[in-house]
């Protein structure tokens, strides 16, 4: 019985193994308007060269006011052969405070250019929550493994 049961694991365990399985990590630079300077910080597990699980976490400031996010979702990325240029997009969905807090989803996307470990991220999102529609531009590092 333990014979069977490897046989018919193994084709799903060397599977698991072939995926590229790595994860990466940035930090920004982050202008959210109106008006609001501050940075985020990404973490991302990326399951294949083409998709990932990112988590992302940023503060915004103005003069007397703020926005903080805690947002996760998926990631795509369309990476090229020389890797020069990834492209990427994501839909992030968490709680964001402004005040109050709310449910936030940020649709958005960007590029990395650079190499498969170091690159410079540049990134445009939309931030949907309980005040409106806000853009989010940022530029930034990022590190993969």
């Amino acid at each position: 019985m333990r014979k069977f049961a490897l046989v018919c694991c193994a084709p799903f365990l060397l599977t698991l193994c072939a995926l590229a399985q790595s994860a990466e990590i940035s930090g920004a630079y982050a202008h959210l308007t109106p008006g609001r300077d501050g940075f985020d910080a990404t973490a991302a597990y990326l399951a294949t060269t083409h998709l990932g699980l990112e988590g992302d976490v940023g503060a915004y400031y103005a003069t007397g006011d703020h926005v903080y996010n805690i947002l996760g979702g998926p990631k795509v990325m369309f990476s090229t052969h020389d890797a020069l240029f990834t492209p990427f997009v994501h839909l992030l969905v968490g709680a964001v405070h402004e005040g109050s807090n709310y449910v936030g989803v940020l649709p958005g996307g960007g590029v990395d250019v650079g190499s498969k470990t170091i690159a410079l991220r540049l990134k445009l999102d939309l931030m949907h929550f309980n005040s409106g529609t806000h853009a989010r531009a940022g530029l930034g590092v990022v590190f993969r493994w």
